[in-house]
């Protein structure tokens, strides 16, 4: 069986903490640039209280009662694939970040488009500019390599 070969299990793992790894960094992130400010705390809270929720569920269907036996450890792996599949039918249904549209393709009327339908509200000036002068900030600031990281 497919399910019992032990290079299987490893490439699988090795896949799927890859990628866990990136969408612990990319989620976040995502979720900054799209939230109003007043919530922006809120939906970054909300994203790790999923995470240990899943992290919660997963141990308990380990439990030897449920699907931690020898027979039933393969399924419980396998269930890794519900929250993917979720996620890449969503993935189409979520917008680009306005803050990166307008910070890095300079695409200011598209921005205000995707701010004003995120938000429900037409007046998102205030917002467009906070993200121009964060930008103009970051023009700003030293660059930093990684050697120099190091290096302090």
């Amino acid at each position: 069986k497919i399910s019992r070969s032990v290079e299987m299990l490893i490439l699988g793992r090795l896949v799927i903490g890859l990628f866990c790894g990136l969408c612990t960094g990319f989620v976040p992130m995502y979720i900054g640039e799209i939230s109003p400010t007043a919530l922006r705390g809120a939906f970054g809270t909300l994203n790790q209280l999923g995470i240990v929720i899943g992290i919660l569920v997963a141990q308990i269907f380990g439990l030897k009662l449920i699907l931690g036996t020898e027979l039933l450890w393969p399924l419980l792996l396998g269930f890794t694939i519900i929250p993917a599949v979720l996620q890449c039918a969503a993935l189409p249904f979520c917008p680009e970040s306005p803050r990166f549209l307008l910070i890095n393709r300079k695409e200011e009327e598209r921005a205000k488009e995707i701010l004003q339908r995120l938000w429900g509200t037409q007046d998102v000036a205030q917002d467009i500019q906070e993200m121009k002068d964060e930008s103009l900030r970051m023009a700003q600031e030293k660059k930093v390599t990684v050697l120099e990281l190091f290096r302090a």
